[in-house]
């Protein structure tokens, strides 16, 4: 059996079958398309290795499995959860992958094969031979915006993967993109314009990262290696009302959204979690009925922007205090 094959049964690759493409999962989603899971998502990144050409020849083997592997680290809900993994235990996803990798059987089967090294140094953000999986422009970003355009958002595809895949250059152990990047451009334009535009994805974001403030204490390192499903059972015990909404799809009202060039002063999760506590006080809610989302405008890399929201299940009468509260 091929190192490929092998690694593909591994039950940390498995796991990625139980987490969804989109961090709003798919049972709480409304796109117009089916999302694809992290499984499929990470065997496509893998075979894309595949149309790499020959300066790449003595590290294809290493990059079709890192291709594999390079979401093992990934929480249920994705980028959702993340920032509670990296403030609790200091680490995010990709860190997380290469650390699952050192500690499990994966490095074995790695090592028999003797590619353990190649591997490492792609998920060894120092090493230039990483940025053809964690760069700007990289095999793992080629596919994930391609699927999430083309079969979640069903748009006709503006790039082809192989296409692009086939443009990357190994010159001294550097990865150069010899293509000019327009057509990945306006397809991560596309999606992520989508996705602040969605009133649901955005709410279920916040009422999401809302459940997670709530459920925060409890959540451990079994939590961020649960399956989308499992850590939805986990959320409903500590914010049964967010996550029966959820369920329900009834998603909470934008009450106010402004977009800044600065992280909010509220980027972290202790100072969010005050700022809410006080507006459902001021207003009189119960702490379920209130989200405030704050995230980086994705629909550009060069660009760097924030939206800090605002999503309720009643009407917020007192914008002055809720603003004061904010700090804006």
């Amino acid at each position: 059996m091929s190192i490929i094959k092998r690694i593909a049964k591994h039950r940390h690759v498995q796991r990625l079958r139980g987490i969804s493409l989109s961090a709003v999962p798919k049972q709480f989603a409304e796109f117009p398309g089916p999302i694809p899971d992290r499984y499929e998502h990470s065997v496509s990144v893998s075979r894309l290795s595949n149309m790499l050409n020959e300066s790449f020849s003595r590290w294809k083997t290493a990059i079709a499995v890192s291709g594999l592997l390079h979401d093992i680290g990934s929480p249920p809900f994705n980028h959702i959860a993340e920032e509670y993994m990296e403030a609790k235990f200091g680490y995010d996803h990709e860190k997380l992958s290469k650390v699952l990798i050192m500690q499990s059987s994966i490095s074995g089967m790695l090592r028999e094969c003797g590619i353990y090294n190649q591997v490492m140094q792609i998920f060894d953000k120092g090493q230039s031979i990483s940025k053809i999986m964690f760069g700007k422009i990289d095999l793992d970003n080629i596919d994930n915006l391609h699927k999430f355009d083309t079969i979640v958002l069903k748009n006709e595809p503006i790039y082809s993967r192989h296409e692009l895949a086939q443009r990357f250059e190994l010159i001294k152990d550097d990865v150069y993109f010899r293509m000019d990047a327009e057509k990945w451009k306006r397809t991560r334009w596309r999606v992520y314009n989508y996705l602040a535009n969605s009133h649901w994805n955005m709410a279920a974001w916040a009422m999401l990262k809302r459940a997670h403030d709530l459920s925060y204490e409890h959540l451990d390192e079994n939590y961020f290696r649960m399956t989308d499903e499992q850590a939805i059972d986990f959320l409903s015990k500590h914010a049964p009302k967010i996550m029966g909404s959820l369920k329900k799809h009834e998603y909470y009202e934008e009450q106010f959204r402004i977009v800044v060039d600065e992280p909010p002063k509220l980027s972290k999760i202790n100072e969010r979690v005050r700022a809410v506590n006080e507006i459902a006080e001021l207003e009189g809610f119960d702490k379920e009925d209130i989200c405030v989302l704050i995230s980086d405008d994705r629909r550009s890399k060069d660009v760097k922007r924030w939206f800090l929201c605002v999503f309720s299940s009643r009407h917020i009468k007192n914008e002055e205090g809720m603003q004061n509260a904010l700090c804006i």
